[in-house]
């Protein structure tokens, strides 16, 4: 059958089967690649365990571990055999979704989110945290069963555990740098969510402070400032062979405008009682 054969292309081409049974899932990748950026606010105020803050000349920020202008990918690889593209309701559109059971819908389509600071969606997370993914989803079309990028508002945002923080010593009031160790769970890392769109994508670098960990489990721990924000300048890659929509020129978005605006509203986590 002409359906079947064109099936087959696209899964050759854009994913990787697992190791389940053909009826069972079976995953394909979408792809976001680009280079590196980096935006720093002058001056960096971070917070001391006693409440006061010290200002960071952010020239004196050590560098962390992507270099400006390197290439990093983003990988989405998602349940092609999803119920969701068979759903009449649901017109051919999967929303992906990486969290728990509570988090899908008849539409959903189970992903496995691959980042720079480490994967969700592949079992639980440690902590208090869920991976999420919110306005991004693919389309598969009925005649060829090719799949392209749904992002109707071209803007999407993704949480997953976490980002790989700096360090703040308040007794020697020196920052250092990351550990090269990636973030894969709450209990060592704190929660990070990227804000894009089809063109880039970006993160908050937190700074973790010394009075407490980041994130240690259920407990909850404190955030000293953020250093900088993280983009990704780039775009999808087909799938399977279908083309994606060409990215539109990159937005200065107001989530991560609002997100970098609030260095300068520290906020600290306190424990529970």
């Amino acid at each position: 059958m002409k359906f079947a054969a064109t099936w087959s292309l696209c899964l050759a081409i854009g994913g990787m089967l697992s190791s389940a049974p053909a009826s069972a899932q079976q995953y394909v990748d979408l792809v976001f690649t680009g280079t590196v950026t980096y935006d720093t606010e002058d001056p960096i105020a971070v917070r001391n365990p006693d409440g006061s803050t010290t200002a960071i000349d952010p020239a004196s920020i050590p560098e962390y571990l992507f270099p400006e202008g390197s290439e990093l990918t983003i990988t989405y690889s998602f349940d092609a055999n999803s119920q969701a593209f068979q759903n009449p309701a649901c017109g051919g559109k999967g929303r992906l979704s990486a969290g728990g059971a509570a988090d899908f819908t008849e539409c959903s389509v189970h992903t496995r989110v691959t980042t720079p600071f480490g994967a969700t969606g592949y079992g639980g997370v440690g902590g208090d945290s869920s991976p999420f993914i919110r306005g991004l989803g693919v389309e598969q079309d009925p005649e060829t069963g090719a799949f392209s990028i749904s992002a109707p508002t071209d803007s999407y945002s993704i949480g997953f555990v976490g980002v790989n923080p700096y360090f703040w010593d308040s007794a020697t009031q020196t920052l250092s740098g990351p550990t090269g160790e990636r973030c894969f769970d709450a209990f060592n890392c704190y929660a990070g969510i990227g804000m894009g769109t089809t063109s880039a994508i970006s993160f908050l670098i937190p700074i973790a402070g010394d009075f407490g960990l980041v994130q240690p489990g259920y407990d909850v721990g404190y955030l000293a400032g953020n250093a900088q924000t993280l983009t990704i300048v780039g775009g999808f890659s087909p799938i399977g062979g279908t083309p994606v929509p060409a990215p539109g020129m990159l937005l200065i978005f107001g989530a991560a405008a609002a997100g970098i605006a609030g260095r300068r509203k520290l906020r600290v986590k306190s424990r529970p009682a």
